[in-house]
């Protein structure tokens, strides 16, 4: 019986290599959009208005949400680095620790979590 080669002399199909960078950029820009609080939008949905970057709630426009900004500039964000990434070397590509994918994720997750724990315990 033989056992699979972890080093593979296969070509990385471009899509590949888009998703992996795409991955790994998209967590870390949103981390950064986030905690920087650099959205590309603000909805109020109070009014159902958009402005662009961060603008504070008003007594006019209500409450500001800056998730789908965030999520927006990283989409963008991300799908450059991705397009880039699919002109890396199989060479480099393949250096990169494809649990990253995963595990960037996890380790943002806490650090998030602790990004919202004042808005959660002003009652």
């Amino acid at each position: 019986m033989t056992t699979p080669s972890t080093n593979s002399t296969a070509p990385v199909p471009a899509f590949g290599k888009f998703a992996l960078v795409f991955g790994i950029v998209f967590v870390i820009s949103y981390w950064v959009c986030a905690f920087k609080s650099w959205p590309l939008f603000t909805y109020h949905p109070a009014t159902g208005t958009i402005g662009w970057g961060r603008q504070g709630a008003t007594p006019d426009t209500g409450p500001a949400m800056y998730w789908y900004g965030w999520t927006a500039i990283c989409i963008i964000v991300g799908t450059i680095a991705g397009f880039l990434g699919t002109l890396l070397p199989d060479s480099v590509v393949k250096r990169i620790p494809l649990a990253l994918v995963w595990l960037l994720p996890l380790l943002a997750f806490p650090l998030m979590l602790y990004a919202v724990i004042p808005l959660l315990t002003h009652g």
